[in-house]
């Protein structure tokens, strides 16, 4: 909007209330690392992918501001920085997420575990991968690189620089055949899951997987606290039994 040509009053407020968007993702961020802040983590596939996930969406999130001012977006606009920001914010806010829950959720719906070999294969290919072809393409697009354009000047010397986005989408596309390949191998042959593989404390976690028809055999009662995952309770919910008819 700040190369339509518009009035200069027009650009004063466009600006301000798009870096006002910079508002609740900083709010988000905070939420996240309390959230982690004091736990006692561990690192399987799924917590990797949500950590991948925060670490891209802050590179997103901090490449955002500059496209939201006059001054650099007029210089920024139209050029690969462009492309590379949104593939971080799409990526950290959607496809990483999206892939954890997969992880996560999978001996639940399957009955099954997935390689946990071929997860982190998968996570340690994807999000160093990631991180090469997003943070080129903001290099390349700060050096003139331009998008929607097949030829580019010799002259501005990012022929090394296309190789290693080249070659960083070759090793992501590789990592999601691996998750496939752990998906549908899993699904057939993978260990039989626990009901509680990741010893989680919510309710969906306290039947067998994969979940029951009927989900629960009764009512759900909560009767621990929220941030009591080191209390020695074993349980933090009572499942009531149903009721006769």
């Amino acid at each position: 909007m700040f190369s339509s040509g518009m009035s200069d009053n027009l650009r004063l407020l466009m600006m301000w209330t798009t870096l006002l968007v910079a508002v609740p993702t900083g709010v988000k961020f905070f939420n996240w690392m309390a959230t982690l802040w004091g736990g006692k983590l561990t690192f399987p596939t799924p917590m990797l992918f949500v950590l991948g996930a925060i670490s891209v969406f802050l590179l997103g999130g901090l490449s955002g501001p500059p496209n939201a001012t006059t001054s650099t977006d007029l210089f920024l606009h139209d050029t690969y920085w462009v492309v590379g920001h949104f593939h971080a914010t799409m990526f950290g806010g959607f496809l990483l997420p999206f892939i954890a829950a997969v992880y996560y959720w999978f001996p639940k719906v399957t009955g099954r575990m997935y390689n946990e070999k071929l997860g982190k294969l998968h996570f340690w290919l994807m999000v160093p991968g990631f991180w090469v072809m997003t943070l080129g393409q903001m290099l390349a697009g700060l050096l003139g690189m331009r998008r929607r354009i097949i030829d580019y000047d010799p002259a501005l010397g990012i022929e090394g620089i296309q190789m290693a986005i080249t070659v960083a989408g070759f090793v992501i596309f590789l990592s999601m055949v691996i998750f496939a390949y752990n998906m549908l191998w899993s699904a057939v042959k993978g260990p039989v899951a626990e009901a509680n593989p990741w010893r989680s404390r919510s309710p969906e976690f306290q039947v067998p997987s994969p979940v029951p028809e009927e989900n629960f055999p009764g009512e759900v009662q909560v009767v621990g606290e929220p941030y009591d995952y080191g209390s020695p309770e074993p349980f933090v919910v009572v499942m009531q039994p149903a009721a006769d008819d």
